[in-house]
């Protein structure tokens, strides 16, 4: 099947909503040519990392699924996505709770079973990929991360990493590995604040174990970092930087969906303009872009047309990463 030039923008676009009143918006995104929406948190939320005692008392499973079903009926060929990390951010959390379990004292295969059987309710509910597992290794002060990762020995983690890839994705949801290529020591929130990692070349080279162990498992996405990581490229954010991903892609020999952490973060627009950080993060090699819904979508597409028209975007890689994003849906 051929697609536009304007259908391709539209499915590059991965827009996050912060409640269920999401029919505004997303009607005519997905109309347009979306695939991909992210049934996100509220700010509070996020920095809590935990969902409000008001969502969790009133919003039912069925108002969720009822949501999904809708948007369904508009784009059949749809990746409903949310935060499903296994130590911090849970979307689902009051629906499909994920226990933080002790991996000294917890066997692989029950870690995979535990996991496998939280994913079966989390698809029952709609959902089709996840945000998560985390892949980092904090070592030291590390706002962004605080209360998401798993806070042990770097074997513990592979093994969290392995048992959640697997089982979360036999269950039939994606799951996006996050956030390449790993932030041990961050000074600054990169949500809030625009930071660099100046960690060494050596030190993170010695940490991608995790992220080897997700390709290895045949993770379906990875999510590139949202902080300038100094030894790879001084100038780019990792979600829009041309040498991150092609060490991804080459060096790691990983082929999967290349996801972009939130393009409205101060740490990846570095001053720029969304409009341009978007386009620059496509030629990178990104296949979906994540963003606020609170965007102008429509304002964003037509850029990445123009981008097209004019040369600067390659076509044919507009029409890669949209054709990668419709595939992982079907």
């Amino acid at each position: 099947m051929n697609f536009t030039l304007r259908q391709d923008a539209y499915a590059v676009l991965l827009p996050a909503f912060s409640d269920l009143d999401i029919k505004a918006v997303a009607k005519s995104f997905l109309i347009n040519g979306g695939h991909s929406l992210l049934l996100g948190e509220t700010r509070k939320e996020y920095l809590n990392r935990a969902m409000s005692n008001e969502r969790i008392c009133n919003e039912s499973d069925q108002s969720f699924i009822q949501i999904i079903d809708w948007a369904k009926k508009i784009q059949p060929n749809l990746n409903i996505v949310v935060d499903f990390e296994p130590y911090g951010i849970n979307r689902l959390e009051g629906k499909v709770d994920l226990e933080k379990k002790d991996l000294n004292k917890i066997s692989d295969k029950e870690l995979y079973s535990y996991y496998f059987n939280q994913a079966l309710k989390a698809k029952s509910l709609g959902v089709s990929m996840c945000l998560g597992p985390i892949a980092d290794i904090v070592a030291g002060e590390n706002p962004w991360l605080s209360h998401r990762q798993y806070n042990g020995n770097t074997e513990n983690i592979c093994k969290l990493i392995d048992s959640f890839v697997h089982g979360v994705q036999a269950a039939g949801i994606h799951c996006i590995t996050k956030h390449f290529p790993g932030y041990d020591y961050l000074t600054k929130d990169p949500a809030i604040e625009d930071v660099i990692l100046h960690t060494s070349l050596e030190q993170i080279l010695s940490q991608l174990t995790p992220f080897k162990v997700a390709i290895k498992a045949k993770t379906s996405g990875m999510m590139l970092g949202p902080a300038t990581v100094e030894a790879f490229d001084s100038i780019h954010s990792a979600s829009s930087s041309p040498a991150i991903v092609d060490f991804l892609k080459k060096t790691l020999n990983y082929n999967g969906l290349i996801v972009s952490d939130d393009l409205d973060a101060p740490a990846i627009l570095r001053g720029n303009d969304i409009k341009d950080v978007a386009v620059q993060s496509l030629n990178a090699g990104v296949d979906l872009l994540l963003l606020a819904a609170s965007n102008n979508l429509d304002e964003i597409c037509e850029y990445i047309i123009q981008a097209v028209e004019s040369g600067i975007l390659r076509k044919e890689r507009l029409s890669e990463a949209a054709n990668k994003v419709r595939n992982i849906a079907l």
